[in-house]
């Protein structure tokens, strides 16, 4: 179950870019996981002090949309092969990004589209 949460960097990046929302558990900085049930939420030395939440990829994509108004696709090209697509729903410009290299799988995709996300994020942030 630990591959559908997101990776620690990319939650660390999400946590800087704002990321709050409700999450199942954590990462610490060597990858591992932890559920929240599994620590002490009452300890105010708490681990959720230290680490970020690891939200679902499906959560980060949500947030991304809600916030952002970026609305993700990844689409199956050849039987071995998937590529991504962001565009930005309602602004004049329609800013879209589609990337025309494929990826191996379809958990790979995921992973270089939030990048992708994070990056346009704090690109239009400075």
């Amino acid at each position: 179950m630990e591959k559908e949460f997101i990776p620690y960097e990319l939650a660390l990046e999400l946590k800087e870019l704002g990321f709050d929302e409700p999450c199942f558990g954590f990462r610490k900085e060597d990858g591992t996981f932890e559920f929240f049930a599994t620590v002490d939420r009452d300890n105010t030395n708490s681990v959720f002090y230290y680490y970020p939440t690891a939200p679902l990829y499906q959560q980060a994509f949500r947030w991304f949309r809600e916030k952002y108004g970026y609305d993700v696709s990844i689409k199956k090209c050849t039987p071995s092969e998937y590529k991504f697509e962001i565009e930005q729903l309602f602004v004049e410009d329609n800013n879209y990004y589609f990337i025309d290299f494929a990826f191996s799988s379809y958990k790979e995709t995921q992973l270089e589209c939030l990048k992708k996300l994070i990056e346009i994020v704090k690109r239009k942030k400075l």
